[in-house]
């Protein structure tokens, strides 16, 4: 039997963007895609120029913000969008369940 996951279930991913992504607006336009589409969680610019990004929502919705971060922002350049394994991720489902919102956090 295919282990599916049902249309409206939420799903986490964490994830980082390289390129120029710093100093051109990606963090407010990744929040505005986000919020837009109905998808939790956090971003924030990391001291080696990426930018990090937990992203928490039904997958449809997901997928179309994590497309949008595949192009970015007009005075962007994405280079590469890496999803890492998350170590906990029941942990962060429940953080993210007891706190819908997208925040733009302060660098890492």
């Amino acid at each position: 039997m295919m282990n599916t996951i049902h249309p409206n279930s939420k799903i986490v991913r964490h994830i980082f963007i390289s390129g120029l992504v710093q100093g051109v607006g990606f963090r407010y336009n990744l929040k505005y895609q986000a919020v837009t589409h109905q998808v939790t969680g956090w971003c924030r610019n990391r001291q080696d120029g990426r930018v990090e990004a937990i992203l928490y929502g039904i997958p449809d919705n997901l997928e179309l913000v994590l497309d949008w971060c595949h192009s970015g922002p007009t005075d962007g350049r994405v280079d590469q969008v890496f999803i890492q394994p998350l170590e906990n991720p029941a942990e962060i489902i429940k953080i993210m369940d007891e706190n819908p919102s997208f925040e733009i956090k302060p660098t890492h």
